[in-house]
């Protein structure tokens, strides 16, 4: 074992050889929002799988067989592009695989640290050792994140409310003041 062994990785057990694997993440944007309904979520995921088990099978990295589906996040660019176009949110899949034989160390996983490109993906392929302390991070943002959703849900709940009483009192005097505003000074 090495120095960076430690109980921060993620290091499940092998079920086969009850040794500890290593747990990393390759992460991919697999479509854009839009075009969602043309994809089979599933099966994109599972071509990630199949674009990770290959460049690990090129480096020479033993893994336990099954690649597991991780997270899957819709997310966007919040900057506008050189051009000042916003970008259009996309669908990011996570698989996770289950090193065998290295350690975050390793030299071989070296190359990985720029990530690859997934041929069948057809896309950047991002590679993480996640930490017990990147994984609480991760949890904390996602819960604020569910926090500031449910503010904006309630806030949009209280503006759809305040429009349709308004537009009831539009139906029963349209032109009353609470409707259209002031106009005293309109005729001045």
């Amino acid at each position: 074992m090495t120095a960076l062994d430690s109980t921060t990785y993620l290091r499940p057990i092998n079920a086969d050889t009850g040794a500890p694997t290593l747990a990393v993440y390759f992460t991919a944007a697999l479509f854009d929002i839009l075009r969602a309904h043309e994809y089979d979520l599933a099966k994109q995921t599972d071509e990630l799988a199949a674009d990770v088990r290959d460049e690990l099978d090129r480096l020479g990295i033993g893994i336990r067989p099954t690649i597991t589906h991780g997270r899957i996040r819709i997310m966007q660019e919040i900057e506008p592009d050189e051009s000042g176009v916003n970008q259009t949110p996309m669908v990011f899949s996570t698989v996770i695989a289950y090193l065998t034989d290295a350690e975050p160390d390793d030299p071989r996983l070296s190359a990985l640290a720029e990530g690859f490109f997934g041929e069948r993906v057809d896309t950047h392929v991002e590679f993480e050792i996640p930490t017990t302390a990147s994984e609480a991070a991760l949890q904390e943002e996602e819960r604020t994140n569910a926090e500031a959703a449910r503010r904006y849900t309630a806030k949009a709940d209280s503006e759809r409310a305040a429009a349709a009483e308004k537009y009831a009192k539009a139906g029963a005097n349209p032109f009353d003041s609470e409707v259209i505003g002031d106009m005293r000074n309109l005729f001045d």
